[in-house]
């Protein structure tokens, strides 16, 4: 059964690269209902979470100048959401903590 479950691991990495996505879903899921019941578990493949997260995270840093050189520094992470038709960042109170003052009048709340 490890060869199974290390068949069906793969294969779920590779998934994002496949042609044809339908058949190769009824294979894995074919492969999958030959383990015990409660040995199935939900795989999903770390690359796919990744490339469908990052579609929807931004990133923020902080730009000085020093030396006639650009330097960035981390400032934080958001999320992009939308809630009805308010289309905006959401973020840890740390990250909006960082920003310049002239962008601190701007926030609601």
């Amino acid at each position: 059964m490890d060869e199974l479950r290390e068949w069906i691991r793969t294969a779920e990495a590779a998934r994002p690269t496949c042609q044809n996505k339908h058949e190769f879903d009824l294979l894995i899921e074919h492969q999958k209902n030959r383990l015990p019941r409660q040995q199935r578990e939900v795989i999903i493949p770390t690359a796919e979470i990744a490339r469908d997260v990052s579609n929807f995270v931004i990133g923020f840093g902080i730009i000085s100048v020093r030396n006639s050189v650009e330097h960035v520094v981390s400032a934080g992470s958001g999320t992009l959401v939308t809630v009805g038709s308010i289309h905006g960042i959401l973020t840890a109170g740390h990250v909006l903590k960082k920003r310049p003052a002239r962008y601190k009048r701007r926030a609601a709340g």
